[in-house]
């Protein structure tokens, strides 16, 4: 297995009809396993950087990523090998018409100096501003599919102008969830939901909102 892993976005996205918002949140974990399986070492990670290059032959930089942190997470539920550090950056960017971009993903020491790097391609859309309610820039459909992926891991991120109160899926709690203050941004993840239909719950203090969840 390779040590770095891009949780979201996914392979699944890189086409046009399953273009994401241009503004999200890139999530991934680096395995202290993997790593020491392949180079006999721990790695000294201190930094996460990510980035997203057009791919239109010019390989032009168009956004930096947002670092929002890097943690140590023993957590029995992810389904990764227990010792690892879990990532998320953010992206706040805008595009005209829906763009295939490769997001590159570099962890490295506290001096920038590169240990491991992984890429996914995929394709990004215009965002399109919300109100004070949370909104789900991810998954951007309603009702959603899930993926046969999404059964396993399922994402979700969007604007919120405040804390998130609650984040749930058919009433269960999601596994993770964080909001940002300055970006005003939450997302949250769920593991191990299975083909089960239902609903996804966000909401803070001026109100909720759901999406369907079809399979």
């Amino acid at each position: 297995m390779s040590a770095l892993s891009i949780n979201f976005p996914t392979p699944d996205h890189d086409s046009e009809d399953t273009a994401i918002s241009s503004r999200f949140v890139a999530v991934g974990t680096v395995s202290l396993d993997a790593y020491r399986s392949r180079y006999g070492a721990d790695p000294k990670i201190k930094t996460v950087t990510a980035k997203l290059i057009l791919r239109d032959g010019t390989n032009r930089q168009i956004a930096e990523g947002k670092t929002l942190s890097i943690r140590f997470v023993p957590n029995e539920k992810d389904p990764t090998p227990p010792g690892y550090f879990k990532w998320a950056i953010s992206f706040k960017t805008n595009v005209a018409a829906p763009t295939p971009v490769q997001l590159l993903v570099i962890a490295g020491t506290e001096d920038n100096a590169e240990l491991l790097r992984g890429h996914v391609n995929l394709w990004i859309e215009q965002y399109i501003d919300h109100h004070a309610v949370p909104s789900f820039d991810v998954p951007g459909d309603n009702p959603h599919q899930l993926t046969t992926g999404e059964q396993s891991y399922f994402f979700v991120c969007g604007p919120s102008d405040h804390p998130l109160t609650e984040l749930k899926f058919n009433g269960n709690p999601s596994d993770h969830a964080e909001w940002t203050v300055g970006d005003e941004y939450f997302w949250g993840e769920f593991y191990n939901l299975g083909a089960t239909a239902g609903a996804v719950l966000a909401a803070n203090a001026d109100g909720p909102t759901s999406i369907t969840i079809t399979t």
